[in-house]
């Protein structure tokens, strides 16, 4: 699976349809999340061993990765918290605002990082929060 285009889709994929089933599992949002991620360490350590890893870890690289678990773990918390307490039926509304705030997050990360913030960036943050408006 060397084309990053297909990767790209099959990860929005399985990150569309994770919410969708926790929030049929009945788990508690804080359950929901170690569970899930419990689940995730053994797959992923399953992969790890069957590939070269021999890319060695520097201790900065550990640090931002302990942050991102850190941003990763409070945001599992939230949503895992919303999904656990709202109908089945609503959870969608829930999980749509949170995909485009992070959209909107990265292209402003992307922006800035480029120095790119134009008027057209611009109004696609602004269609973003209409079509949050008008998707809820």
């Amino acid at each position: 699976m060397d084309n990053l285009y297909v990767r790209s889709i099959l990860a929005g994929i399985f990150f569309g349809m994770w919410p969708l089933l926790m929030s049929r599992s009945g788990l508690s949002g804080t359950m929901s999340g170690v569970w899930m991620n419990t689940v995730a360490v053994v797959v992923l350590m399953l992969i790890m061993f069957t590939q070269d890893n021999s890319v060695d870890a520097t201790p900065t690289g550990l640090m931002i990765g302990a942050l991102s678990g850190i941003s990763a773990a409070v945001g599992l918390y939230l949503l895992n918290g919303i999904l656990a307490v709202v109908p089945k039926e609503t959870a969608v509304t829930y999980v749509l605002i949170t995909t485009i705030i992070q959209v909107v997050v990265y292209a402003l990360y992307q922006a800035w990082l480029l120095g790119s913030l134009s008027l057209a960036k611009l109004l696609g943050f602004l269609l973003a929060g209409v079509s949050m408006f008008l998707l809820t």
